[in-house]
Parts: C-alpha cells; sequence; structure tokens
C-alpha cells in the first residue's frame, strides 16, 4: 500500500454491496466520514458520487478497496499469498478526475480461493497488532479465516455460509420457524428453523441460525 507514497491528505474508499464509505484523511488523522447507499447504478459510479458529496479534493489519492466484485475497474492485479497487506502495491486508475488507487487482491493457489478487498482490513488490525500470529477472522456475506504469521498472510480460507442465510431468510420471508409444506400423504425434504430475526442488508441484528436437511 505503499503507492500512495503516503500524501498528508488522501481518502480512503470502500465499495460494499449496500453503501459506499468514505474516510477523508489527513495523514492518519480522520477528517470526516460519509456513507452513501448504493443505487441502481454501477458501483464506479456510486463511488464518484459519493466523492464529489465530499470535500476531499481531486488532487488527493483515493485508496479503494472492493470487497464486491467491480466489473468496470477491471481486473485488479492478485498477489500470491503468502503476502504482506502493508506492501500491496495499488493499481493507479482515473476516473472522471479522481486518481483511484485500487488495492489488489489476494489469491490462493492450493485450494484455489480469492479474498477481494480484504488487505486493508488485515493490514489495519496488524498495525494494531505487529505481533499476531495466528487466524483473523474478517465476517462478511463471504466470510474469511486468514492464517497470519510474521505479518504475512499465509493461507485463508473462505465460507458463503452468511450470504447464503441472509438470502434465505429474506428470499423465504422466513419468521422464528419455517417448515416446507409437504405434498397430502408425501414427505417435508426441507426443514428450516431459525432463531431470532435473520440478517439482509437493512434489517436489525440478530442471529440467524439454519438447518437444512
Amino acid at each position: 500500500m505503499s503507492a500512495t507514497q503516503n500524501p498528508s491528505n488522501w481518502t480512503a474508499a470502500v465499495i460494499g454491496a449496500s453503501e459506499i464509505i468514505l474516510w477523508v484523511m489527513s495523514a492518519r488523522e480522520v477528517l470526516h466520514r460519509h456513507s452513501s447507499p448504493r443505487t441502481a447504478l454501477p458501483p464506479l459510479q456510486d463511488l464518484i458520487a459519493a466523492l464529489k458529496q465530499t470535500d476531499a479534493a481531486k488532487s488527493s489519492p483515493v485508496l479503494v478497496a472492493a470487497p464486491v466484485l467491480v466489473a468496470e475497474l477491471g481486473p485488479a492485479a492478485a498477489a500470491q499469498v503468502p503476502a504482506k497487506p502493508a506492501d500491496l502495491v495499488p493499481e493507479l486508475q482515473e476516473q472522471d478526475g479522481w486518481q483511484l488507487h485500487i488495492l489488489p487482491n489476494l489469491v490462493q493457489k492450493s485450494p484455489l480461493a480469492l479474498m477481494q478487498g480484504c488487505g486493508t482490513q488485515i493490514a489495519g488490525f496488524l498495525a494494531l497488532n505487529p505481533k499476531w500470529d495466528g487466524v483473523i477472522c474478517l465476517p462478511g456475506p463471504v466470510t474469511h479465516w486468514v492464517q497470519v504469521s510474521a505479518a504475512e498472510v499465509v493461507s485463508f480460507q473462505s465460507t458463503l455460509t452468511t450470504g447464503l442465510q441472509a438470502t434465505l431468510c429474506d428470499s423465504l420471508d422466513l419468521g422464528t420457524s419455517w417448515a416446507g409444506k409437504c405434498a397430502a400423504g408425501g414427505r417435508c425434504r426441507y426443514h428450516i428453523q431459525t432463531r431470532a430475526p435473520c440478517l439482509p442488508t437493512g434489517r436489525a441484528a440478530g442471529d440467524c441460525s439454519a438447518a437444512i436437511r
């Protein structure tokens, strides 16, 4: 992440599935935090619109992490693990006059896996915990379990459980419990039970646990 050459004024940006989050920075100090909901527009257009709503200057670099796929940015360079998140070199792209520094993804050969836009979270944790050796869990629609040693990402495993649960709970409009309707004289193939409200975007957080059999 050294490509920005430690400028005194810069902006950090995260393109999420439901919102754009910006931090206008002066060195290590957060001057302003801004969030904008995602729209039907392409993610990059949402990012530019959000940047225009802040007091960030176009001359200041924008460090972009994208945990979701952003087609307009093209295929970001991928760093093969083991890799040090603090040493990742962003790819420079200019969009509408803004200097976007796109952070590379992390890729693993065996087992084959891709981790998008999470290098900043890992680098931030390691900056606060420089002697950490162990596992970092990054929860989300795609949850990553990251093995770290000597400030390097050694390996990682990813699961879709949280995203699948949220999608099931949202699309099926599940309450506190749900059971599939069976045809007369037949047997139910699926049975889903949940504890507390589920976690689709925009609803109150809760513990959603589903069992499918």
